[in-house]
């Protein structure tokens, strides 16, 4: 749910917490060194698996002994997902309409977001209104979203995606048929693989992927790249 600022003591220590939650509510965990640095690739929507944790004073601590790994990255969020967010780290995909004195407005349907830039990134310089932009590892405060140096930012075609509310997955005619929004489409058996974005042994049949991805995917707010690779970021 939250990925809290990097907090360290005068020993030197440093202690990084997120919030996480399931069916059964909230919790608060404490990474502490190593772990605490390496935080900042958890984004909001990831789903983690925590092994030999312990759990003291309310919190959960994540020892030596422990492990945190992602068991599913979260995929984009629009902007009207990410106005229901506290802060965090997210991924996004939105046009650029307007640059202001700190960085530009960022646009997506009839939501705007500004996008804000540290002084010394030479990026914004290459970054115009009408650019589609995705962008990964943005902060995000509440209000706006900052480009911070692990953040990630990629430029798209305007015209060649397709976005809406993923309504179902299923193979037909062995092929890979996706519901987005109101719209139909359908893609050949590998390129099933690419679009879902399995990257293991072919062997694996794509009916099996299909169901290990259907129950993350399903309902999620979607965007269909169609160029000569599509991927379905979700």
């Amino acid at each position: 749910k939250r990925v809290l600022p990097l907090t360290i003591f005068p020993s030197g220590t440093k202690r990084r917490s997120i919030e996480i939650e399931d069916d059964s509510g909230r919790a608060i965990v404490n990474l502490w060194g190593r772990r605490a640095e390496e935080s900042n690739k958890f984004l909001i929507g990831d789903v983690l698996r925590l092994e030999n944790v312990m759990f003291r004073n309310g919190r959960i601590e994540l020892g030596y002994t422990g492990r945190i790994i992602i068991k599913e990255r979260v995929g984009f969020i629009s902007l009207d997902e990410l106005s229901k967010i506290n802060s965090g780290k997210v991924n996004i995909v939105a046009e650029v309409v307007q640059k202001n004195s700190d960085g530009f407005v960022l646009k997506e349907g009839k939501k705007e977001i500004e996008l804000i830039f540290n002084d010394n990134d030479k990026r914004r310089k290459a970054i115009r209104p009408g650019m589609i932009l995705r962008i990964e590892n943005g902060i995000f405060d509440g209000k706006r979203l900052t480009v911070g140096k692990n953040t990630r930012i990629l430029v798209k075609k305007k015209e060649n995606f397709l976005e809406g509310r993923l309504k179902n997955i299923e193979i037909c005619d062995n092929k890979l048929v996706l519901f987005i929004g109101g719209e139909k489409v359908s893609f050949s058996y590998e390129q099933g693989y690419e679009i879902l974005q399995f990257f293991g042994n072919r062997d694996v049949a794509l009916e099996t992927v299909v169901r290990l991805k259907k129950k993350y995917l399903l309902n999620k707010y979607v965007r269909l790249f169609l160029d000569k690779k599509p991927m379905l970021i979700g």
